[in-house]
């Protein structure tokens, strides 16, 4: 049944209108899509109030850690949402996209409940993201970017498992924050021997 995955879509929305509510009063856009390469749980697109989506958009993909979600509100204490608010105001055109992992608390609040993430959710991250800017109506992509913070590594070990080949992660720079232990350390070197591993300008 997808009766589990739609009451995670309707949390994530729900949470997203509450957490987002000032930025969308400015302008800005959020998106809530789903997409086989996050098996169908939710993926949080924020699109800048200065950002014009007909015109190339850098986009950045990133897999929140512990103890947080994809609608964190601006004051909880990860910063998450103010500091893609802080990257957007120096660089309009970054959209972010933000992956939902699959045991996120339904219920929003000022500070996310304590959790470990699970990732295994996670098939291919240029799946999830493609549909991700393609539920945003942004078609044309200047550079990728993808971060892993602290849990959010074992998405990262988890897309190498699934595509030995790197073909499940594409881009141009990829951040590695705090996420370098229980062997993920092991994945990111094996990605780094693959063709998009090589491709990854920093």
């Amino acid at each position: 049944s997808d009766a589990p995955r739609l009451r995670e879509l309707a949390a994530t929305v729900a949470q997203a209108q509450v957490a987002y509510a000032d930025a969308i009063k400015d302008g800005a856009r959020v998106f809530v899509s789903t997409s086989a390469g996050n098996d169908s749980y939710p993926v949080l697109t924020f699109v800048g109030a200065g950002c014009v989506l007909r015109k190339p958009v850098d986009v950045h993909t990133h897999y929140h850690g512990f103890g947080s979600v994809v609608a964190d509100r601006l004051s909880d204490p990860g910063r998450l949402q103010m500091r893609m608010r802080e990257v957007q105001e120096a660089h309009p055109q970054v959209v972010f996209v933000l992956p939902e992992c699959r045991n996120a608390p339904l219920l929003g609040a000022d500070d996310t409940p304590s959790y470990r993430t699970n990732w295994d959710n996670v098939s291919d991250e240029v799946a999830t993201t493609s549909a991700a800017l393609a539920a945003a109506g942004a078609d044309d992509v200047a550079s990728r970017t993808v971060s892993f913070y602290s849990g959010g590594g074992r998405a990262l070990a988890r897309l190498q498992e699934l595509h030995p080949d790197g073909s499940g992660l594409a881009a141009n720079r990829l951040e590695l924050i705090d996420c370098l232990y229980n062997g993920y350390h092991d994945a990111i070197a094996a990605y780094a021997q693959t063709a998009n591993g090589k491709a990854v300008g920093r």
